[in-house]
C-alpha cells in the first residue's frame, strides 16, 4: 500500500492534503498560494478586491460559470477548512493561522463541532455558501468586507473575538448560546434575512465577555439589519455599542444582562407601510448607562418594563420615535450628561431635567398605563431621582402632576375627588403650602371689597334688635336713609363696621373679632312694593311694606361662602400639620 494512501486511512475525510491534489499532484493556484502562506504565518493575498461572480453571455450556453480571473482566485471551502483545522504533516499551519485576502471561497465552509488550533481571517473574500460554525471551538474569527449566504454559529465557543466588519451576510447570522471571550464586532455589516427566518442577528442566551459593536467607527458604512436583532437573555460583559445602526425590524434585549453601557444613539428604525416594529429592553439589567440620543425613524413602542440601569442619557426627540412607551418598573439612579464625538468636534450633551419635559415624557406611555390601569411607578421613580439629584422644585412639579394624573385616571373619585381638587387648589397637594396663604389673602381682599360696596349701598345692618328698635337711632334714618354704617350716633355706642375686619372675622372665625356677630347683610328691608316671592321692586323712600332685598340675599350668600371657605382651609391646615393628610 502506498504511503500516501496509508496516511489517508489514518485521518478522517477532508483532513489530508492528498485528498485535494489533482492528477498532476497540484492544487488550485489560489490554494497553493494559501498553503505556502500558512506555513510561513503570512497572509495569502489572492486579490486586492472582493471577487464577484460574472456569468457568461447567454450565447455561450454556460450560464452561471465563473470567468477565468475568478477561477484563479477560487479556494475550495473544504480545503480552507482543512487548513483552519491545522492541516497535516504535508501541509503544516503556522500558529498565526490562516489569513486569506481577496479569494472566492467555493461552497459551504463547514466547521460545525470542529476545533481550530489557530484563528483565521478572511479579508475581501466571497463565500459562495454558508459559514457553518455551530458548536465549534475557535480561537478567533475575523471577517472584513466579506460576503456569505448566512452564518450558523449557535453554541459557538470562541476564545477570541468574532468580527464581521463591513461584511454582507445575505441571510441570518445565528449565534444563539454562543460563548465569545472577546468582542462581537459587526461594525458596518449588512445582515439580511431569509423567507423562513425572521432574524438578521440572533444572539439569544449568548455570553460575550467583550463589547458588542455595530457602530460605523470601526466600519466604512452604517450597520444595517433587515430582520430582527435579538439578544434576549444574553450576558454581555463589555457593553453594547449600537451607535448609528439601521434596523428594519424588532430589536430585543429582553432579560439581557449588560455589564457596561447600552448605547443606542443615532439609531435609525425603519418602518414600511403598516409594519411598525418595537424596541424591547424588558427586564434588562444595565450596569452602566442607557443612552438614547438622536434616535430616528418610527417604532410602535419602546418597552423598558422592569429595566434597571445606573444612569439615563437621553433627549426628548429620541422618545418621539415611538408611538407609545412602556415604562412601568423602569428604574434609573440619575440623569447624566455625556460627551458626543463627531468628525469635527466633541460636543457635550446635557440630559434634560426640567419637569415640563419629563412630564411630557411620562405622558407618552400607553393609554392603559395612564388610564384605568394607571401605573404610578414611573412617576414615583422620576420624583425620587430628581429629588436625590437636588432638583427639589422639579421634583415637586412632577409630584403635583402625578396627583392630577391619578384623578384623571379615575383613581380618585366620588367625595374624595372633590376633597382632592380642593386640596390641590388650596395646598398644592402638600407641595405648595404657601399657596393657602395666597388663597386666603385673595379671598379676604375680594370679600372685603364686596362688603365695602354692600355697606355703601346700605345693605349691612346691626344684628342687635334692640339697636334697630331704639328711638334714639331714628335720626340715622333721617340723616342716612337705611345706611347704618354711616350713622355717627351708632358709631359712639356700637361696634363700628369695618369691611376688612368683617371679612377677616368670617374667613378666620376663631379670631372672634366681633364684626360677624354684630353686623350682617339685610336680607329684608322696607320697600314701597313687592313683586314675585316678595322681592322689593319700588324705591325705598316711600316704603310701606317689608320685602326681600336681592343684593342683601346675594351678600348673605357671599358671607356664608367665605365662612365655609375659612373653615375648609383651616381644617385642611390642621389635617396637614397633624399628619392626618400626607403628600404621598
Amino acid at each position: 500500500m502506498p504511503a500516501a494512501q496509508a496516511r489517508l486511512q489514518k485521518r478522517p475525510k477532508g483532513r489530508t492534503l492528498a485528498e485535494f491534489l489533482n492528477k498532476q499532484n497540484e492544487l488550485l493556484p489560489a490554494e497553493q498560494k494559501l498553503l505556502d502562506a500558512c506555513a510561513k504565518g503570512e497572509r495569502a493575498k489572492i486579490g486586492s478586491t472582493r471577487p464577484k461572480k460574472e456569468p457568461h453571455t447567454k450565447d455561450s450556453g454556460q450560464e452561471g460559470l465563473a470567468n477565468e480571473e475568478l477561477q484563479k482566485r477560487t479556494i475550495r471551502a473544504d480545503f480552507l477548512r482543512f487548513l483552519v483545522l491545522g492541516g497535516d504533516s504535508d501541509a503544516p499551519v503556522h500558529e498565526k493561522g490562516a489569513h486569506v485576502v481577496g479569494a472566492w471561497i467555493d461552497g459551504d465552509l463547514d466547521l460545525d463541532t470542529c476545533h481550530a488550533a489557530a484563528p483565521f481571517t478572511l479579508d475581501d473574500c466571497h463565500i459562495d455558501g454558508s459559514l457553518e460554525i455551530s458548536d465549534a471551538d475557535l480561537p478567533g474569527l475575523y471577517l472584513t468586507r466579506c460576503v456569505a449566504k448566512q452564518i450558523n454559529g449557535d453554541r459557538l465557543c470562541c476564545s477570541g473575538s468574532l468580527h464581521l466588519n463591513d461584511s454582507v451576510i445575505d441571510g441570518a447570522t445565528h449565534l444563539g448560546g454562543a460563548h465569545i471571550t472577546g468582542d462581537l464586532d459587526c461594525s458596518g455589516a449588512s445582515l439580511g434575512r431569509t423567507a423562513d427566518d425572521a432574524f438578521s442577528l440572533y444572539c439569544e442566551a449568548a455570553e460575550i465577555s467583550g463589547t458588542v459593536f455595530i457602530d460605523s467607527e470601526n466600519g466604512s458604512q452604517p450597520f444595517h439589519a433587515l430582520g430582527k436583532t435579538q439578544f434576549d437573555g444574553a450576558l454581555l460583559r463589555g457593553g453594547v455599542n449600537f451607535v448609528a445602526g439601521t434596523f428594519e425590524d424588532d430589536v430585543s434585549f429582553l432579560g439581557a444582562t449588560i455589564s457596561g453601557d447600552l448605547d443606542l444613539s443615532e439609531s435609525n428604525f425603519v418602518s414600511s407601510g403598516s409594519a411598525v416594529h418595537e424596541l424591547i429592553l424588558t427586564r434588562a439589567e444595565i450596569s452602566g448607562r442607557l443612552l438614547f440620543i438622536k434616535l430616528n425613524g418610527r417604532l410602535a413602542s419602546i418597552s423598558l418594563r422592569g429595566v434597571n440601569t445606573n444612569a439615563l442619557v437621553d433627549d426628548e426627540q429620541s422618545w418621539k420615535v415611538a408611538d407609545e412607551l412602556i415604562l412601568d418598573g423602569f428604574r434609573y439612579k440619575r440623569f447624566i450628561d455625556t460627551e458626543i464625538s463627531s468628525t469635527k468636534e466633541t460636543l457635550r450633551h446635557v440630559s434634560p431635567i426640567d419637569a415640563e419635559m419629563r412630564i411630557r415624557w411620562l405622558c407618552r406611555q400607553r393609554k392603559q398605563d395612564l388610564g384605568a390601569n394607571f401605573k404610578p411607578q414611573p412617576w414615583e421613580q422620576l420624583i425620587v431621582v430628581l429629588r436625590e439629584m437636588g432638583h427639589f422644585e422639579q421634583s415637586r412639579l412632577v409630584s403635583i402632576e402625578l396627583q392630577v394624573q391619578l384623578r384623571r385616571a379615575g383613581k380618585i373619585a366620588g367625595v374624595r375627588k372633590i376633597w382632592h381638587i380642593a386640596y390641590g387648589l388650596l395646598y398644592g397637594y402638600g407641595y405648595r403650602p404657601t399657596r393657602l396663604i395666597f388663597w386666603v389673602s385673595g379671598a379676604l381682599i375680594f370679600f372685603a371689597a364686596t362688603y365695602w360696596w354692600a355697606a355703601e349701598q346700605g345693605i349691612m345692618a346691626p344684628t342687635d334688635r334692640s339697636v334697630l328698635s331704639d328711638p334714639r337711632y331714628d335720626m340715622c334714618y333721617r340723616q342716612y336713609p337705611f345706611n347704618w354704617t354711616k350713622c355717627e350716633l351708632i358709631k359712639r355706642t356700637y361696634t363700628v363696621f369695618n369691611p376688612v375686619v368683617y371679612s377677616l372675622d368670617l374667613i378666620i372665625p376663631i379670631l372672634g373679632l366681633q364684626q360677624a356677630k354684630d353686623w350682617a347683610p339685610q336680607v329684608t328691608r322696607p320697600c314701597a312694593e313687592t313683586g314675585f316671592s316678595g322681592i322689593c321692586v319700588s324705591p325705598e323712600d316711600s316704603a310701606t311694606v317689608m320685602g326681600y332685598s336681592p343684593f342683601g340675599i346675594l351678600i348673605s350668600i357671599f358671607a356664608r361662602l367665605e365662612n365655609l371657605f375659612g373653615w375648609l382651609a383651616g381644617l385642611m391646615l390642621v389635617a396637614v400639620a397633624s399628619g392626618f393628610v400626607k403628600r404621598e
